[in-house]
């Protein structure tokens, strides 16, 4: 996982303007070896590369199986194929698949978080409507690995194509090079705790301040403070630095993001054990995020940003946050 973000990373830096697709589609999810079924919901981002090649990122939801609510994100490389004689459109798609399960534990009234990489398999046919920028499509989602693991789902939606290839020749228009480089966010949300009971701060009790640099076309650098509010059994606060991988509309109107990266964060033992056990203790802890912009005019944008911390002491949380941004 972190070779192939490194791979990308560097494809990147120097990628000129690509055929790009946003797409969400729901479906119907179930247990390999087991009757239980249940929904999913995924979110994905592909772009093509040198024909007849593309990679994705996507962010699956698995829904509820019996013990477990899972989700994460995959990383994959797609063979792309268009027919000859009419405008589907088929791809293949294999990589890997890094998941976050809320499942229960062995104690009753009791969960943890676990964390596993797994191989994914992806099948997918789409096609336009009316020749414009939408799609509609079809995706299987099969993952490997031991057989309590895997999952296969089918999903219908629809997505929407922007970019072109860039010809030869002259290095980026004048207003691409002008862009800002640097931006300050201020956001407020909630924060979700992902247990069985998924407690949650109250609106706007989570905040948090976010230094970007645009480093290249492609590729960004952040420093965050977050406050996650108050819920009792994650009760938390601190820094991450994250790496994005993040992309814009040609008219720099809209931008979306995904980001990754450690955070160090102060925790606080439940109000609960009193203030004799009124411990700080200082963690280390991964973070990813993805985040959706709008330019509002002059300097200014909006902003609407998801994070989810990845723990080592079953305290995974979602940060749920908007707000707005200063560049310059």
């Amino acid at each position: 996982m972190r070779r192939a973000a490194v791979l990308l990373l560097a494809a990147l830096s120097g990628a000129a303007l690509a055929a790009q697709e946003i797409s969400a589609g729901a479906g119907r999810l179930h247990g390999i070896g087991g009757k239980a079924a249940t929904y999913t919901w995924q979110l994905q981002y592909l772009r093509k590369a040198a024909a007849p090649w593309g990679w994705s990122l996507t962010w699956i939801n698995e829904g509820h199986l019996p013990g477990h609510h899972q989700d994460g994100v995959a990383l994959q490389v797609w063979r792309l194929h268009r027919m000859e004689h009419n405008n589907l459109n088929l791809g293949l798609g294999l990589g890997v698949y890094r998941t976050f399960d809320t499942f229960r534990d062995a104690e009753p009234d009791s969960y943890g978080n676990g964390h596993a990489l797994k191989p994914i398999l992806s099948l997918r046919a789409r096609y336009p409507i009316r020749g414009g920028p939408w799609d509609a499509f079809v995706q299987v989602n099969r993952t490997l690995g031991p057989e309590q693991r895997q999952t296969q789902a089918a999903l219908v939606g629809l997505g929407t194509r922007f970019g072109t290839q860039a010809p030869a020749g002259p290095a980026l228009p004048k207003r691409e090079r002008e862009a800002p480089a640097n931006e300050l966010s201020f956001l407020f949300g909630r924060t979700i705790l992902n247990s069985f009971e998924s407690e949650a701060t109250e609106f706007l009790q989570s905040f948090a301040v976010e230094y970007r640099r645009r480093l290249s076309r492609h590729v960004d650098l952040s420093f965050t403070y977050c406050d996650e509010g108050g819920i009792d059994a994650a009760r938390r606060d601190g820094v991450a630095a994250q790496v994005w991988l993040s992309t814009r509309t040609p008219d720099r109107a809209w931008m979306l993001g995904f980001g990754a990266g450690p955070y160090a964060c102060r925790t606080f033992p439940p109000r609960e054990e009193g203030p004799a056990a009124d411990t700080v203790n200082i963690r280390t802890s991964g973070r990813i995020s993805m985040l959706v912009g709008r330019t509002l005019g002059g300097h200014w944008g909006a902003r609407l940003q998801w994070n989810r911390t990845a723990t080592r002491n079953h305290r995974d949380t979602d940060a749920l946050l908007a707000g707005l941004a200063y560049a310059w």
